[in-house]
């Protein structure tokens, strides 16, 4: 995974809380993650709009009719905006999933 697109926003790894008061989690998903690493960028750094983007590598043998992907995601915060996976094909972005704003303290 790499951050892509014309942005400022830096894509951080931590493993404990966000260095921000009552925004993101306190601890990486360590039930899932044998890391206990997490990425994520400080959204209270960034004025409202602004994106950031990360970008797979390409999957070998996978196609549109069978490929799963699987992630946890912490949307905590006064200020969280939305979170989508895109499917990025030849010619066309297809959006697969969005979730809009504050989820709580879980994963």
């Amino acid at each position: 995974w790499q951050p892509v697109g014309p942005t400022s926003v830096q894509w951080r790894l931590n493993s404990g809380s966000t260095p921000s008061w009552f925004t993101g989690p306190r601890t990486a998903n360590w039930m899932t993650n044998a890391s206990g690493w997490y990425a994520y960028f400080e959204s209270s750094s960034f004025p409202s709009g602004s994106v950031g983007s990360m970008e797979s590598p390409l999957l070998p043998g996978a196609s549109e009719a069978y490929c799963q992907m699987q992630f946890f995601y912490h949307m905590y915060g006064s200020h969280i905006g939305s979170l989508s996976v895109v499917l990025q094909t030849d010619s066309l972005n297809t959006t697969l999933w969005v979730q809009r704003s504050d989820r709580g303290r879980s994963w």
